[in-house]
């Protein structure tokens, strides 16, 4: 089982106590390594004070999982079951120490367009990575699009309504989804976004 995650472009700044500098070397998917060093070049992008994905990303969905407050076997959890999507460094986990990196996929690097820059290769890795498994799609259909999803077990996704009526942008995504996915289970913690996440992943364990 592999749930997957989108990236963002509203970022933190944060500045940790210690910070936290890395090479490319770091990352998973090494033979993404090239491209990496090559997006990183062309943007002037720092490879200093970095940090994990679940702290940088800065939108709905990441705000809402509030991931530093889960237990830390829920956390461990997420952790071996998750990929997270990268305009800048293609696919990554969710402790991966990430550059402050406003980037977009229609962003541009020597006039290509980086969904495009990564497309052949996400589409490659994912194929062999998601050969037999169910895959439960968290990305919007832009982020789909990269990869491929021909050779899973079962593909999971979620569609968002409000007021009867389907939504395309939703702005709580991730309430959404999870309220969806389990509603009894989700209905005493209807306020506490934390927690839905966590039975989220109950439920498909």
């Amino acid at each position: 089982m592999l749930f997957l995650l989108g990236s963002s472009k509203r970022q933190s700044r944060i500045r940790l106590r210690e910070s936290i500098s890395a090479g490319v070397e770091v990352y998973p998917f090494q033979e993404l390594t090239a491209k990496r060093v090559e997006l990183i070049n062309c943007f002037g992008i720092s490879m200093e004070d970095l940090l994990p994905a679940w702290r940088r990303y800065k939108n709905n969905f990441w705000d809402s999982l509030e991931f530093w407050v889960l237990p830390p076997a829920v956390q461990n959890f997420i952790s071996d079951h998750s990929l997270v999507l990268s305009p800048i460094l293609g696919l990554v986990s969710i402790n991966s120490p990430l550059p402050y990196a406003p980037l977009s996929w229609d962003d541009e690097c020597n006039g290509k367009r980086l969904k495009d820059w990564w497309k052949e290769d996400l589409r490659r890795i994912s194929k062999d990575l998601f050969k037999g498994k169910t895959v439960i799609s968290l990305l919007g259909s832009k982020e789909e699009k990269i990869l491929s999803f021909e050779s899973v077990s079962k593909l999971v996704r979620f569609e968002f309504y409000k007021k009867g009526q389907k939504v395309k942008n939703p702005l709580r995504p991730f309430q959404s989804s999870v309220t969806i996915a389990s509603p009894l289970i989700f209905k005493p913690f209807h306020k506490k976004l934390k927690y839905k996440f966590y039975f989220l992943f109950l439920a498909f364990h």
